[in-house]
């Protein structure tokens, strides 16, 4: 074993590839590593490739290697990525619409709608009938106060022969869900498969296993898709 001084202790390391990696890439912060043996041979740690016997910093934006939804950061030996306004980041690489609305009413003094990106605020009028017959009274369409034949039908449902009738957002293609969808009256909901969960109700990201008491595993745990 190798013994590494430190102020006012000291450390001992294996004389092994990982150790010497991680003392010199993590501990110490050098671009390369290289084994102790007769015949030394030297590495790049990870984010870095060699150029003319030179180890130089990876640009993973440019390269198109990191993972980022939207704005990707270089910094040496890494990444990291960002999010346009209206936007958060969820799992360091996706970028997840902002619900306003949730957030003392997304500054609104009347009804406050969310959307990609964004909100829209309207006034305490038709949208309010709206909300009152179709969400709180469970009816299919709204009528005007000042027209009862003029009605509309309610979001998630579609006039048939002056009746409002479901809409399957699963088979028309309206529904967003990432994998599986299912109809319901009115409205919509998403799943997904085994290994991944859902994220804000629509998209499905892996479940990264290892995170969680090393994936059950005895030795090193790779996480893979699902």
């Amino acid at each position: 074993r190798v013994c590494m001084n430190t102020k006012g202790s000291h450390y001992c390391f294996d004389l092994n590839i990982t150790s010497i990696e991680s003392l010199e890439c993590d501990t110490f912060g050098q671009n390369e590593y290289c084994t102790i043996e007769e015949n030394p041979s030297c590495s790049c740690c990870s984010g870095f490739v060699k150029e003319n016997s030179v180890c130089v910093d990876i640009d993973e934006c440019k390269a198109s290697i990191s993972n980022c939804d939207t704005n990707c950061h270089n910094t040496v030996g890494s990444y990291h990525c960002s999010c346009k306004p209206g936007y958060q980041l969820v799992n360091e690489t996706t970028c997840l619409d902002v619900d306003e609305c949730l957030v003392e009413n997304g500054g609104c003094d009347g009804l406050c709608i969310n959307a990609i990106g964004s909100h829209d605020c309207f006034p305490l009028n038709i949208t309010t009938i709206l909300s009152l017959e179709c969400d709180a009274f469970g009816i299919h369409k709204y009528c005007s106060l000042e027209d009862k034949s003029s009605c509309s039908c309610c979001h998630g449902y579609t006039m048939n022969d002056s009746t409002c009738v479901d809409i399957n957002e699963c088979q028309e293609s309206i529904a967003k869900c990432d994998t599986n969808c299912h109809n319901t009256e009115g409205s919509y909901h998403c799943s997904c498969n085994h290994g991944y969960q859902l994220v804000n109700q629509t998209m499905c990201l892996d479940i990264d296993e290892c995170l969680s008491e090393n994936g059950g595993c005895n030795n090193l745990c790779m996480n893979t898709k699902g």
